[in-house]
């Protein structure tokens, strides 16, 4: 196929494809993407056009087009942010997480499941700023005294640090069965009373420090621990010191039963505060101007603490990995959520990305899409 462009030769796997799929599965066919500017509202972002910020709308409108033949599914929102604009933004129709059909929009509140580590480590790292947390080296079990009962000579080792990084060595098993098997420890956690206290009394299986293992629960612990340290409520202090000064004011926070605040997974948000989160850590701890968070608490959330396999590595609750094209190298460090929910930033070409979807139970396209469509959009 050598002389047909990259869309023509697209299109003409995309027609093979249509003619050979079962009736279920066919993709539908509306008419080609075209690119617009994003809205300018009174938000706090600037808009401007891809190619002001030297990107290809082309190659990016070739990923909408998957998106919108069905070839790409279960993408609820793509945004891209660059040199500090907002250049892209659309959004569409499909089940969100409650199951209902839903026609997303930039108003739409999105589920975004452990995204939300991400902005726990943000107000843990506010916390330390503001001296409510003197040291993260300080022990877990300093602030829940009333659960001395589960102490052990090695859970006293356990310290704010290793929550973060999910080193903390509890025995905790999240992803060997789905979020709907009553054997994943997660669903175990849910179905408690207490949720800080069930994992506080979760046996230890490695030394702290040396072994990732993911825990939500580890996350939400911290959440508890920001409010026993500031004597605030999680949602006062977020919106006091994070969320007010991102000019973020429509979200939702899901509370267990007992009044704690989910932390690893329980946070809903618009997709363009989503950005703002990301832009902000961009920015080293800056948003339009104003310090938000120390420019040290951002540097040492996304430096790599501990290998989880030979792709990635984890910071204080946000992934690092460096995306690979060609021989070029793009690293990366990112919020991800289960459904297809990230935040991903590239430091070196000044660029957030943002994509809200429904693959709970379905592949997530979204690395394909950043590798195939928006890295080479790049010029």
């Amino acid at each position: 196929m050598q002389g047909i462009s990259s869309k023509a030769q697209w299109l003409i796997a995309f027609f093979v494809l249509w003619i050979f799929s079962c009736s279920d599965e066919q993709p539908t066919h509306p008419p080609a993407y075209s690119y617009q500017i994003p809205a300018q509202i009174d938000d706090g972002w600037q808009t401007a056009s891809l190619a002001k910020v030297g990107l290809d709308a082309g190659i990016i409108s070739e990923a909408i087009d998957r998106i919108n033949y069905g070839l790409y599914r279960n993408i609820h929102g793509v945004l891209i942010v660059k040199n500090g604009k907002l250049v892209f933004e659309e959004y569409f129709s499909g089940a969100n997480f409650g199951g209902n059909y839903t026609e997303f929009d930039r108003n739409t509140l999105h589920y975004l499941a452990s995204d939300t580590k991400s902005f726990t480590s943000a107000l843990v790292g506010l916390a330390v700023d503001r001296d409510f947390i003197i040291n993260i080296d300080t022990t877990v079990f300093a602030f829940f005294p009333q659960h001395a009962d589960l102490r052990t000579a090695e859970k006293d080792k356990l310290t704010i640090e290793h929550f973060l990084t999910m080193s903390a060595g509890l025995q905790y098993d999240e992803w060997s069965y789905p979020y709907t098997d009553s054997r994943n420890d997660h669903v175990r956690m849910n179905n408690s009373s207490d949720p800080v206290r069930f994992v506080l009394g979760l046996p230890v299986e490695a030394e702290p420090g040396t072994k990732f293992v993911y825990n939500s629960g580890l996350s939400i612990t911290l959440g508890a621990i920001i409010e026993k340290a500031s004597g605030l409520r999680l949602n006062q202090f977020a919106q006091t010191y994070l969320f007010s000064p991102l000019q973020i004011t429509n979200y939702y926070w899901y509370q267990y039963p007992n009044g704690t605040f989910q932390t690893g997974g329980g946070l809903n948000m618009l997709p363009r505060d989503m950005a703002k989160f990301g832009q902000l850590y961009l920015n080293g701890g800056v948003w339009n101007g104003a310090r938000i968070i120390s420019q040290e608490w951002v540097a040492r959330s996304t430096s790599a603490h501990i290998s989880v396999d030979s792709y990635w590595n984890y910071g204080y609750q946000w992934w690092l990995r460096t995306y690979q094209l060609n021989t070029a190298k793009y690293p990366s460090f990112s919020a991800r959520g289960w459904g297809g929910q990230y935040i991903i930033v590239f430091p070196d070409f000044e660029m957030v990305l943002v994509f809200t979807g429904g693959n709970y139970s379905t592949p997530d396209p979204v690395d394909d899409m950043i590798v195939r469509f928006i890295l080479p959009a790049l010029r």
